[in-house]
């Protein structure tokens, strides 16, 4: 959340992890200036935290793409959550992840897939998938109608633009 999104090898069970977690490469921050690889604490916990608030990292491969869609800001506050979806790809599922205006995600890039509005407060922590040839984006929301400000599961389809862009093709009402 703090140090931005990294990526490990597992191995070939996938119960483990294939190599040193010493240092892990960051494949998206909100941060502009690139962050060097984190060194990781006994325990697992990066040494340093700092205001970056990112997370909930989902790969979903589509043609010769892979696309990193990420929650940025912060959720779980109800009517005062600023949570929102961004996506960067790249032809690597280890990246360089890049937005729509060929910023790295890695250097704070990230176009902007849905955030909130009047209706829907906190949009994110998604996943992406496809059934019967239709993708799909599944995550979580505050209704703004609700005032007892628990979070709902959306479901909507994605639309993908001729240059290969994710949109929201519907939005629930």
């Amino acid at each position: 959340f703090w140090e931005g999104l990294k990526l490990v090898r597992l191995s070939s069970d996938r119960l483990s992890i294939a190599e040193s977690v010493d240092r892990l490469p960051t494949i998206a921050t909100r941060k502009k200036e690139p962050l060097p690889a984190t060194p990781i604490a006994p325990g697992g916990f990066p040494v340093n935290a700092g205001d970056n608030p990112i997370e909930a990292p989902f790969i979903f491969k589509r043609g010769d793409w892979y696309y990193l869609f990420v929650s940025i800001d912060y959720c779980c506050r109800g009517a005062n959550s600023t949570y929102k979806m961004i996506v960067g790809r790249a032809k690597s599922v280890a990246g360089p992840y890049e937005d729509k205006e060929s910023v790295p995600l890695a250097r704070g890039g990230g176009t902007v897939l849905l955030a909130g509005d009047d209706k829907w407060y906190g949009v994110g922590h998604n996943a992406v998938a496809n059934f019967d040839g239709t993708d799909y984006i599944v995550f979580h929301a505050y209704d703004a109608s609700d005032e007892r400000g628990r979070a709902k599961l959306r479901i909507e389809k994605l639309a993908w633009d001729a240059a290969g862009w994710p949109s929201i093709a519907t939005k629930n009402p």
